[in-house]
């Protein structure tokens, strides 16, 4: 079970719960995404998996993803 630090809206950690619990009552929360542009200034960009238990099926940024517990950008990019 992933665990995500709860933000409020000065970005401070106000609580922690689990991913899917941040989705299902719409928490705020820190992601990171990392855009990928080519040299027409074009980004790269994917279609989620249809069993993704958020916006499947969308199109989205093709690195992401969310900042677990006492994570930083940096460690979430590489992670």
């Amino acid at each position: 079970m992933e665990l995500i630090d709860i933000l409020d809206e000065q970005v401070k950690i106000i609580g922690v719960a689990p991913r899917e619990k941040i989705h299902q009552q719409g928490l705020l929360h820190a992601t990171v995404h990392v855009l990928i542009y080519n040299h027409k200034n074009e980004i790269l960009i994917q279609k989620r998996s249809l069993i993704k238990d958020f916006d499947a099926g969308k199109w989205d940024f093709i690195l992401g993803g969310h900042l677990s517990v006492g994570e930083t950008k940096e460690q979430a990019v590489l992670k």
